[in-house]
């Protein structure tokens, strides 16, 4: 008995040794707006990126410095790529109702009919590159910032449209082949969603219905209540719900098969297994953070 005690003992010792040897690392990030970082949100970052990243690593440690800086140590194997995807990601979510694609592109073409002879150098008409197999307009990436520019024109905001058209917001879709979609949301004079991170309770990796990674989601008492009245009324009105990550639609159903109960939801898209992984530690903290910028990396020497 006694010499199996020992042999473990000296076990134990040689896994602490090696825990030990770990190599340990600081990473830091700093706020991109950092002039509109209040104290509050330094304490609330901190208490957020923990959450994420003790989700993908068990040895870690989140701390602010005298700079209002976070930094994170970390010990053993990590991929510095997959942290940053965790902590500079702002964790801002939304679930909107999609416009029609008639409504969208009628109010394109009644600012194009008002602003005929004003002096915006570039109306809607002529930056439509084509359309989406969904009927949706297609724009040249490097025309995003032209199309941002038009929409908050003093000239376009003075336009005596109809009031279907004072709640539309615009938005953009994930890139491809240097062409982005674009869809118009209806957001009721609302500042956000009317679902967002902060209605989610739980987020895991998981697999769309053609074996794609995706993020299933479920909702609380007040996120399900407003679910099923989104996808009721999508499914009346045989309109899309718009799924939004920071601010870039990731996927936009359709609602085929009538209201969704329960508060349970799924986002789809083109991710990767990582992707799909980090995602669901990120919207599983259930908070948004402001956005982040990687700084330095940098080896813990031990004493």
């Amino acid at each position: 008995m006694k010499k199996c005690l020992f042999v473990v003992a000296i076990v134990l010792l040689h896994s602490c040794n090696n825990l030990l040897r770990t190599e340990q690392y600081e990473i830091t990030y700093a706020f991109v707006n950092q002039e509109k970082v209040t104290e509050g949100d330094i304490v609330k970052t901190t208490d957020v990126i923990k959450k994420r990243i003790t989700k993908y690593t068990r040895y870690v440690e989140v701390v602010s410095n005298s700079q209002n800086q976070i930094v994170i140590k970390l010990r053993g194997d990590f991929d510095i790529e997959s942290v940053n995807n965790i902590v500079e990601n702002e964790g801002k979510l939304g679930f909107w109702s999609c416009a029609t694609k008639e409504k969208l592109i009628s109010f394109m073409l009644e600012v194009d009919r008002q602003l005929k002879n004003d002096s915006i150098s570039k109306p809607f008409s002529s930056l439509v590159k084509g359309m989406a197999y969904d009927g949706l307009p297609v724009f040249s990436i490097t025309d995003t910032i032209n199309i941002r520019q038009l929409l908050n024109d003093k000239s376009i905001k003075a336009l005596p449209l109809e009031d279907e058209y004072r709640d539309l917001a615009f938005l953009f879709g994930k890139t491809s082949d240097s062409t982005v979609t674009m869809y118009g949301v209806n957001t009721y004079h609302e500042k956000r969603a009317p679902i967002d991170e902060s209605h989610i309770i739980e987020a895991k990796q998981d697999y769309d219905q053609i074996g794609r990674p995706a993020i299933s989601i479920r909702m609380n008492e007040y996120g399900a209540h407003k679910w099923y009245k989104m996808t009721n009324e999508a499914y009346l009105n045989q309109t899309k719900i718009a799924i939004v990550l920071n601010d870039i639609v990731h996927s936009a159903p359709m609602v085929s098969a009538g209201p969704i109960e329960g508060g349970h939801s799924q986002i789809a898209g083109d991710f990767t297994l990582e992707e799909a992984l980090s995602l669901s530690y990120i919207l599983d903290s259930q908070q948004r953070i402001p956005k982040l910028k990687f700084v330095k990396m940098s080896k813990i020497e031990n004493e």
